[in-house]
């Protein structure tokens, strides 16, 4: 693992050139120019853009809304008092989806991600801090670093759950769970707020521009690459690993298990089912993520490349991330299947139940007036 980050440190670094540039994008409030303080940014070039302003927020605000319902969805299906661990665990990473869902609307509502003017905040600092803390969308991406975070605690405790299973539960306790998911919250969140933060800075035209507040060119891309190292490429393969291991010891465990054995082999097939709702949601962060991140990896190599409609498709896969998860739970998990068809189709039944024994109330009281 070591090698391999010196390997991808030096690649960035070696491999720089001073014409690689960063704007304006969803993801951060970056400029053409990687110039701060008098110096007034190059005019922009016209190009023409097949994913415009509005499609984005379109899409952006959709992908918002299914979010929100869907996270919510699960929240309200899984939890209850008496949540086993992993069930913890699928409703922490959708309550982090969700906030990312919610953060992204309201990014969006507020205009930050065309607009790269600072308030009208008297106090330099004030409008610092705004543009370092908020305006610059660490907030939003701290959440999908949380989500990340979250994902990986899930696989390590399946991976424990099926590797050692005598030491999950002396080890793997709800107390100890509940510690986790916090600091996986508070590391997320600091981390995408801090880490974007710093390098950001408001000229003297009160622009809030990321990316920019940098010692020297060689210093941004290797900044850049340890960003796409800690929030992808660690995470990614761990997973990777965690999950080729756990898929072997399944395929051992499976040619183990006596036919006679029922009580046995209803538990395996539960420990098969949650497995494989979990390679799901790992297929889907790989699929959405490693878009985004390999093309800021090349960015942040020295690539001469623009932010333009390839970057902005990689944003949007990356943003998806937050809403696949709830289909996938349908699809998979047997127990939130059962659950949200109890919940709502037991509802609908009720009802039914209730208009059927008013109607016949109602035809019996009717009868008894005629007569």
């Amino acid at each position: 693992m070591f090698r391999l980050f010196i390997i991808f440190v030096l690649f960035g670094v070696c491999f720089t050139n001073n014409d690689s540039s960063f704007n304006h994008t969803i993801g951060y409030g970056m400029d053409d120019s990687t110039t701060g303080g008098n110096v007034e940014p190059p005019p922009k070039k016209e190009v023409i853009d097949v994913i415009s302003d509005e499609l984005q927020k379109i899409i952006s605000y959709f992908f918002g809304v299914v979010g929100i319902l869907g996270n919510v969805l699960v929240i309200i299906v899984l939890y209850a008092k008496s949540m086993k661990i992993h069930d913890i665990l699928l409703v922490n990473q959708s309550c982090v989806d969700l906030y990312c869902s919610i953060i992204l609307i309201i990014y969006f509502a507020m205009n930050i991600f065309s607009d790269d003017f600072t308030p009208d905040i008297p106090w330099a600092w004030v409008r610092e801090i705004y543009c370092r803390f908020w305006h610059i969308t660490g907030a939003l991406w701290g959440g999908y670093y949380a989500s990340t975070l979250n994902l990986c605690l899930m696989t390590a405790e399946r991976y424990i759950a099926i590797i050692f299973p005598l030491k999950h539960q002396r080890l793997v306790t709800k107390h100890r769970i509940k510690i986790t998911m916090f600091i996986v919250w508070f590391w997320g969140l600091g981390y995408g707020i801090f880490f974007i933060g710093i390098p950001a800075k408001v000229n003297d035209n009160r622009n809030c521009i990321a990316w920019i507040d940098f010692p020297s060119e060689e210093v941004k891309n290797f900044y850049g690459m340890m960003k796409v190292i800690i929030e992808w490429l660690v995470p990614f393969i761990f997973l990777i690993v965690t999950n080729i291991h756990m898929a072997y010891k399944i395929r051992q465990q499976n040619t183990m298990i006596k036919e006679s054995d029922a009580q046995q082999k209803k538990k395996f097939a539960a420990q098969k089912t949650l497995f494989k709702t979990l390679l799901l949601v790992t297929v889907g962060f790989a699929v959405c993520n490693s878009f985004n991140a390999i093309y800021f990896m090349m960015l942040s190599a020295g690539n001469n490349m623009s932010f333009g409609d390839v970057y902005q498709m990689s944003v949007l896969f990356h943003v998806a991330n937050a809403i696949i998860n709830p289909p996938l739970y349908t699809l998979q998990y047997d127990k939130f299947r059962r659950k949200a068809v109890k919940m709502f189709c037991g509802c609908l039944l009720s009802e039914n139940k209730e208009k059927k024994s008013e109607s016949v109330y109602v035809s019996s009281t009717s009868g008894s007036i005629n007569k």
